[in-house]
């Protein structure tokens, strides 16, 4: 069982919210709480992510995580979806988008038409550390790219010719970090963002939405 939920409780003050809450959830299953405003939809599943005291039995692929602090139960896998706008309202649509791109998983974005694949490698990705400041831009002509360590810096043009990517491939936005080229799809990873051995990392991959 991947989420067991046993006896949960959970409170608002004096307020008894949760009362004897039990729910499974199977791997690979959805699993809807239905119910009228105020039953304790919203409250179960803050009391799950840590974001409400629990009181009671909480498991999660056989670890108990009642009681954790929300960070520590988002680490261990569970992510929580507010229906509130809980946005940080000075940073723009695509940065608030690119804020959570410091894990591993798929990250769409419809605008651009694609998904961005995010995971975990040992070598040939790009630092987290670069990830965290991460902005989408699309071509404008003359940036250059470098294939591989030492390799001559050319034209995105250039690079598409050499290597024969077809132009469906090459649809989708631009990676920058600190204004520096990172990511190209069709090309990949810019040699000169690569991370150095040892540091964590991930690699990247655009996938372009199908045709319709």
């Amino acid at each position: 069982m991947m989420l067991e939920v046993r006896d949960l409780h959970a409170f608002y003050g004096k307020s008894h919210i949760l009362q004897g809450v039990d729910l499974s959830v199977g791997e690979g299953e959805i699993v809807s709480l239905l119910g009228r405003n105020g039953v304790g939809r919203s409250t179960t599943c803050k009391a799950i992510m840590g974001l409400v005291d629990p009181l009671g039995t909480v498991r999660y692929r056989g670890r108990d995580i009642a009681g954790l602090r929300a960070n520590l139960v988002a680490k261990a896998g569970i992510g929580y979806v507010p229906e509130d706008r809980q946005v940080f309202p000075t940073l723009t649509v695509r940065q608030n988008l690119m804020l959570g791109l410091k894990r591993a998983g798929r990250y769409p974005l419809p605008g651009w038409g694609g998904v961005l694949v995010a995971r975990r490698v040992g070598e040939g990705g790009v630092a987290l550390s670069r990830l965290a400041a991460l902005t989408l831009a699309a071509r404008q002509g003359g940036e250059g790219f470098q294939a591989a360590p030492r390799a001559v810096v050319r034209s995105l043009k250039k690079q598409y010719q050499a290597l024969g990517v077809p132009a469906w491939a090459r649809h989708g936005p631009l990676l920058l970090s600190g204004g520096a080229l990172v990511f190209v799809p069709g090309l990949g990873i810019d040699a000169r963002a690569l991370a150095a051995p040892g540091e964590p990392q991930l690699a990247l991959h655009w996938e372009p939405a199908p045709a319709p």
